[in-house]
């Protein structure tokens, strides 16, 4: 189940759009790294403690020996494997998200599209925008609003990425939209 989404998680995934998605990537790329080389020190970590025992460590001189050292470094390794995963499963969730949101924006047409994508990807101001679409203010508010809530109802309906790619006018219809006009064949009442 997606979790609910508002404007600004919108606003935030059209601003990312592609470099947000390659950050993302690359972030997870790096941890991915990072938890091999965790993975592999806990390996060569869970050796038993015998070995420490046998390598001549000593006590140090707080009473300590290797082995409590070595069996808290891999204590501190354990946690760090579980953050790691912890933290990609986050960026998972938030590439999910904004690749899902931009799926949703491409569903949109005419001035709600125009509108969202000037303001939100291409970054131009809010009154650069709202006075080149020569809408008065209150249409163009009514028009981005729409746009954005279109998006989020259509991110939380229970509809895959792909049949949402695929049906987008089916789908606006079955969901009531008002702005997508079905084809309804003319019928003529002739008596003759």
């Amino acid at each position: 189940m997606m979790v609910k989404i508002q404007d600004v998680d919108v606003k935030n995934a059209l601003r990312k759009g592609t470099k947000g998605l390659e950050a993302i990537h690359n972030r997870i790329l790096a941890l991915y790294k990072e938890l091999t080389d965790v993975d592999g020190m806990i390996r060569s970590l869970s050796l038993p403690s015998a070995r420490y025992e046998s390598s001549g460590g000593g006590k140090t001189g707080d009473g300590r020996d290797l082995s409590d050292f070595m069996a808290k470094h891999e204590q501190l390794s354990r946690q760090r494997e579980i953050e790691i995963r912890e933290e990609m499963r986050n960026l998972t969730d938030e590439e999910e998200m904004i690749n899902r949101i931009r799926v949703c924006f491409q569903t949109l047409r005419d001035r709600e599209y125009d509108i969202l994508n000037e303001l939100y990807v291409k970054g131009h101001p809010y009154k650069f925008v709202e006075t080149h679409s020569q809408l008065s203010h209150k249409t163009f508010e009514t028009t981005r609003k729409s746009g954005t809530r279109k998006i989020i109802q259509l991110y939380e309906s229970n509809y895959s990425n792909q049949e949402i790619i695929t049906r987008r006018q089916r789908i606006y219809r079955n969901n009531g939209k008002k702005d997508e006009v079905a084809y309804q064949q003319l019928k003529l009442n002739l008596d003759i």
